[in-house]
Order: C-alpha cells, then sequence, then structure tokens
C-alpha cells in the first residue's frame, strides 16, 4: 500500500525503470473497455517477462511492484515518485521496510473486518497473489481476478489452493451474493474516470452477500508532496506543475512517462463507497504519517536502517489512527462498508 528503498548499481536501476514503466503501462484502464483490457494483457505478459518470479515484482494491486522503486525517485524525477505512491500487491511488500509497514497494516486492519474463516473472499486485481496467499494461509476460500494472463498464472503457481482467472474490476462476471467479502486493493487509483470506480464499487457490492464486507483502497492526494518534501526533492517546477495539480484535483494524466493515475482524498474515497451503495463506511491509514521518514530513511541509510523504524511507524500509524486524525497523511487510504 506505498514507499520504496534504495537501489544500487545503475544497471539495475536501468532494469527496474524499464519494469516500473511496463507495470504501470499495463494500467492505463482509461482505455475503453475492450481495448482497455486487451491492453492490459498485453503490457502485463510484457512486464511479466522481465522478472521471472513474477510474485517478487510483478503485480500492480494492493496494484503493483512499486516499493522496489522508491530509491529510484530521485533518478527518476516525478515518475520514481509515483512509482512509490501506487497500491502494492507484490513482493516488495515483504522484502522493503514501507512494504513491511503496507504489508502488516493492510492484514492488521483486513482481519478487524474480514468474517472468520473459511469465508470465502474475492480478491480483485489481486495481481500474482500477495494478499490470496495469507487469506489463504489464515483458512479462507480465496477467488482472484485479474486482467492480466501473466499475474493469473503466476497467481496460481503461487498459491495452491486459490481460484485465480483473469477478469476485470468493472465487469465481474460472477453470480450475485456470491461472496462473504470482496477486496479492492488496487484497481481503484488506475481507474481516472469516477464512473469506472463507482462501477467497480458496484460490482463489489454485487457480488458480495447481503451485509458482506468490501474493502477498497486508494493513493492519497498528499502523497506526492509529502514524499518530495522528505526526500528533500519539492522542486519549484514540481510544486507548480504536477504535485500542485494532483493536490487540486487528484489526476495524474501521464505526461512524464508514468500512466495515468487517480489520487483520493479521504473524504472522497468515502464518498464514492457510498454512492456505490456501501453502508457502515469506514476509513483508515494504512501506513500512517510516518511512511515518508521511512522512505527518506531507506533512501539516505539503506534498508537495515529503515527497517528499523517498521515497529515504531506502525505503532504511529495506529495511534494516528485509533485518534481518527491524519488519515490523508498516509500514503494509502483503506475505505471498508457492507453492502
Amino acid at each position: 500500500m506505498a514507499g520504496g528503498f534504495g537501489v544500487g548499481e545503475g544497471g539495475r536501476e536501468r532494469g527496474l525503470s524499464r519494469l516500473g514503466e511496463d507495470l504501470f503501462g499495463q494500467l492505463r484502464q482509461r482505455l475503453p473497455h475492450e481495448e482497455g483490457v486487451a491492453a492490459l494483457q498485453r503490457q502485463g505478459e510484457e512486464s511479466a517477462a522481465v522478472v521471472e518470479d513474477g510474485h517478487g515484482l510483478g503485480g500492480c494491486g494492493l496494484v503493483g511492484g512499486a516499493q522496489v522503486f522508491g530509491g529510484l525517485a530521485g533518478g527518476l524525477g516525478l515518475l520514481g515518485v509515483l512509482l512509490l505512491a501506487v497500491p502494492l500487491r507484490g513482493g516488495g511488500l515483504h522484502t522493503t521496510a514501507t512494504g513491511r509497514l503496507e504489508l502488516e497494516r493492510a492484514q492488521e486492519l483486513l482481519r478487524q473486518y474480514l468474517p472468520p474463516p473459511p469465508a470465502r473472499v474475492l480478491d480483485v486485481g489481486g495481481g500474482p497473489g500477495t494478499h490470496a496467499r495469507w487469506l489463504v494461509e489464515d483458512g479462507y476460500e480465496v477467488v482472484l481476478l485479474d486482467p492480466v494472463p501473466k499475474h493469473v498464472e503466476q497467481a496460481r503457481a503461487y498459491v495452491p489452493g486459490c481460484a485465480a482467472e483473469i477478469g476485470d474490476a468493472r465487469d465481474v462476471t460472477l453470480p450475485a451474493h456470491g461472496f462473504d467479502a470482496v477486496l479492492l486493493l488496487g484497481p481503484l487509483c488506475h481507474l481516472a474516470d469516477r464512473a469506472d470506480r463507482l462501477r467497480a464499487l458496484s460490482e463489489a457490492r454485487r457480488v458480495v452477500v447481503p451485509r458482506g464486507l468490501v474493502a477498497a483502497a486508494g493513493i492519497s492526494r498528499y502523497s506526492l508532496m509529502q514524499d518530495h518534501t522528505a526526500s528533500a526533492g519539492l522542486t519549484p517546477d514540481l510544486l507548480a506543475g504536477e504535485v500542485t495539480e494532483v493536490v487540486r484535483t487528484g489526476s495524474y494524466d501521464g505526461s512524464r512517462g508514468f500512466t495515468v493515475v487517480h489520487f483520493h482524498t479521504a473524504a472522497e474515497l468515502a464518498e464514492e463507497a457510498v454512492e456505490a451503495g456501501l453502508t457502515d463506511v469506514r476509513l483508515h491509514g494504512i501506513d500512517g504519517p510516518g511512511w515518508a521518514y521511512v522512505v527518506a530513511a531507506g533512501r539516505c541509510g539503506g534498508q537495515e536502517v529503515a527497517q528499523a523504524l517498521v515497529a515504531d511507524a506502525v505503532a504511529t500509524t495506529r495511534l494516528a489512527d485509533d485518534q481518527g486524525v491524519f488519515t490523508d497523511a498516509s500514503a494509502h487510504i483503506l475505505v471498508v462498508g457492507t453492502s
């Protein structure tokens, strides 16, 4: 759900830069529905081919391998920072400090709301199966949908017992009321049009049982500004351009080599959940106000330094969440509701 870590050698940086562009090119869902699915499939195959271990870097959903690019932000400019902000469902959640922070908090929050196993959980946009894996290990019956065939193949290999199929968040071809909980931990930020985000949330509401759980994640509108500030990289150019545009509108148009992304405020995310028909809507900051500090520590001192801060960052996140403050200061925001 945010963050990053330092990467050394130039060759690896170039490879990761290419991978980052491929990963997030695959998520350009502003295309018409049929073309968008085809593009996701083509580009997803390309990105998955860059790294054999797809569940190590592949996937773009909490969508992506974002965390592994955190240390490149200085060299990649806005692209690097955008890579930090995108929700994650790949292996960086296990290996980077910010990934650990995000994964631990996502698990903690979801376990507060999920019905007890062996409930049926639909993981929409589940990528190569990072979340599906711990859900299966917890005893849940999990069905994963993803628009990229390679990710589906990886999820089947990585998560024994998980039924993984090709699918689109906006058009879930499954019967109504078939799941006890539905997760959308990645698609919303990549659906630039509000109507598409509402379609995805409405589809989740349709396929969950009455009073069932729907949980969705978004990227905070203020994450770019926080990341640049913590890293001393908020240049006048960026502040006057993309950062101001994102803060004011939530929209990034992909003009600097990245895909189109929507950044939510907490209030906006809650409003969309309510408009889609969800009730008992609640908001949580996933990685809390300390995530940017962990990012900066990783860049300046390396992963060992950053990893030592994770426990404190989790405690800070819990404190802020308990008090209902700083939700927008979290890099990722979770909204939960019932159908």
